[in-house]
């Protein structure tokens, strides 16, 4: 499930609009949770913290990876310290632009500017792993140019960001193994039915779903996330604390999956890793992922991208004799 598709669903449900033929409230939309026991109730919020930090840091790593659009690969979990993504335009650190591709060329150096900026972003952040995001359309000459630069620092490590399967934490989900058993065509209106019954007796979770359901960036759900055990606690948790963290999880977490492969970028002697340099990453990815640990990236052909020369200053007129 797409972390889009489902909030207007969601939204609706709530604010007790319509939205198609809503799956029939379950029995237990009409059982109140019992009462729970204050030192308990912690217990329950502070397991429930826990399970949703994962949604906080994939949030977090998705955000750090733009404009990056990353394509689908395996690997394990993504622990970086700072994220470099690649465009076919554009450079970003942790999501900050660095700056832009020449308009013109397809080489093997990156531009001056480019990696002025990018040798003081690594100058000051220091980063123990670094993360590459590469867009899918991003060519290989500008993937080249980059992990060309980037051993002309001194990094001859990365950790390669994919998109990948959902964390753990939704292999035992029981909401989530509920909503695969439902019709393609009916799981939004399932999952937006089960969060009015379980927001039903808790007006501040109820609160927290329709901000969820109405702003809907990476950031606004970690910060969500960050608000839902406190608006449990503020019920006495009046509800299905486990479940309601299935259910968040499940709708949020698969839009924002981010696995890490580590590579070792070999150097200038090390066996070449040969593409066409107007290939495509995500035609090349896996393969490179595959084949590419202790390699050098290289291709066969194109023209250098020579760094903009500085222009030059402005000439004094000779004074008149």
């Amino acid at each position: 499930m797409s972390g889009i598709g489902w909030r207007g669903p969601l939204l609706a449900v709530l604010l007790g609009g319509a939205c198609g033929s809503p799956t029939p409230p379950s029995d237990r939309a009409h059982d109140r949770a019992p009462e729970t026991p204050a030192h308990r109730c912690e217990e329950r919020v502070e397991q429930m913290r826990e399970d949703l930090a994962a949604l906080e840091t994939l949030a977090s790593l998705r955000a750090r990876s733009r404009p990056a659009a990353l394509v689908e690969g395996e690997g394990g979990d993504a622990k970086v310290d700072a994220i470099l993504a690649v465009t076919a335009s554009e450079l970003a650190w942790d999501g900050r632009p660095l700056g832009q591709w020449p308009a013109a060329g397809e080489g093997s150096r990156l531009p001056r500017q480019l990696d002025e900026a990018l040798a003081a972003a690594l100058a000051e952040a220091r980063p123990e792993r670094l993360g590459l995001a590469i867009d899918g359309d991003a060519p290989w000459a500008k993937v080249v140019a980059t992990t060309d630069a980037l051993r002309a620092h001194g990094r001859s490590q990365v950790v390669l960001l994919f998109d990948g399967p959902p964390p753990s934490v939704l292999d035992r989900s029981r909401f989530g193994r509920e909503l695969e058993r439902q019709p393609p065509d009916e799981r939004l209106a399932f999952a937006a039915q089960r969060v009015h019954e379980l927001t039903e007796d808790c007006a501040p979770v109820r609160e927290v779903f329709e901000r969820m359901a109405r702003e809907g960036s990476d950031a606004a759900e970690a910060e969500i996330a960050r608000a839902l055990p406190e608006a449990v606690t503020r019920c006495q948790c009046a509800t299905e604390v486990e479940t309601l963290a299935e259910v968040f999880l499940v709708l949020t977490l698969p839009a924002l999956r981010v696995v890490g492969s580590t590579i070792e970028l070999g150097g200038d002697e090390a066996p070449p890793l040969i593409q066409p340099p107007e290939v495509r990453w995500r035609e090349v990815a896996r393969g490179v992922e595959a084949a590419g640990q202790g390699r050098r990236w290289s291709f066969d052909g194109g023209p250098a991208l020579e760094p903009e020369p500085e222009p030059e200053p402005p000439r004094r007129p000779r004074a008149a004799r």
